[in-house]
């Protein structure tokens, strides 16, 4: 594991680097700044030969807001080209970060989690890790929608976070799930696949249902747990974890990561943080399951 600090002061170097090869412009020095410019001198023109003096603070407000908008979308544009790479490639040089997605939804459908209508992806994270674990995540949004009686479709939100997808050493052969502990609902309607951990404190957080008792506790270690207590603890994130067959599946309920934090500067130590804690904890815990699967007997 690389220590955060290690890797945020070789992304700061590097980053800092490029950004000095190419000083920002000023704010008056940009384009869009000149577009707004030159269209807010034709209103005013219009606004006092007509004497309609909102028209031009409706436009002042509306291009203030216009400005902002492609700003930040143009920042955020430079964050992923620039930070990101730079953060991945020093945690991994095996991994590499690309803003088109690269999960597609058959590889999401096969870690059997909730139904939906829409699939989309992107900014993905992919390699060998370690230069040997087949390693892929990428931002997912998925949506159900529904119609009323006037045509109207409203869009929801099903889930919206970190999807990641590992191949192992060899297949299980077994179907094994982690999922945040449902309470006393959960303990009322308990699965008839629902295993009870050797951790008090692991069941707690956790639920676990698997098709093989034996494999799941063979790979759900003591040390694994520990690694599941902790990254919950630290972050308050809902996650989920699952085993099938040959491949292992990470699911964060975290939003959509890897984007420039608002009003705050390209190299945020604490936004690249909680971007560091999410590949740092899924490389990790992949790397011990990998290694798990590849010397136990299943």
């Amino acid at each position: 594991m690389k220590n955060f600090n290690e890797v945020y002061q070789k992304t700061y170097e590097e980053v800092k680097a490029k950004l000095n090869e190419k000083p920002p412009k000023k704010f008056y020095q940009t384009t869009n700044f000149k577009i707004f410019f030159v269209l807010g001198i034709i209103i005013l023109f219009f606004a006092i030969y007509f004497k309609i003096t909102f028209l031009f603070v409706g436009y002042c407000i509306i291009a203030i807001i216009a400005y902002i908008a492609i700003d930040s979308s143009q920042k955020n544009a430079e964050f992923k080209a620039i930070v990101i790479p730079a953060l991945v490639r020093n945690y991994d040089e095996h991994l590499s970060f690309s803003k088109f997605g690269s999960i597609h939804a058959g590889q999401y459908n096969a870690a059997k989690f909730e139904s939906y209508e829409i699939f989309n992806a992107e900014d993905s994270i992919k390699g060998l890790l370690d230069g040997y674990i087949p390693f892929n995540m990428s931002n997912i949004l998925t949506q159900t929608t529904s119609r009323d009686e006037d045509g109207h479709t409203t869009y929801y939100t099903v889930f919206s976070g970190l999807f990641a997808e590992i191949t192992l050493s060899k297949n299980t052969n077994a179907d094994i799930f982690v999922h945040s502990d449902k309470g006393l609902v959960g303990k009322l309607f308990k699965s008839s696949n629902k295993i009870e951990m050797d951790s008090q404190e692991f069941e707690k957080s956790f639920d676990v249902t698997a098709t093989d008792k034996i494999k799941a506790m063979q790979l759900l270690t003591s040390d694994v747990m520990a690694d599941l207590l902790d990254f919950k603890s630290k972050t308050k994130k809902a996650f989920e974890i699952s085993i099938r067959g040959n491949k292992l599946y990470f699911r964060f309920h975290c939003g959509n990561v890897f984007e420039k934090a608002t009003f705050k500067d390209f190299l945020d130590f604490g936004t690249l943080n909680e971007y560091y804690n999410y590949l740092n904890f899924s490389c990790e815990v992949s790397k011990k399951i990998f290694n798990l699967v590849k010397e136990t007997e299943l």
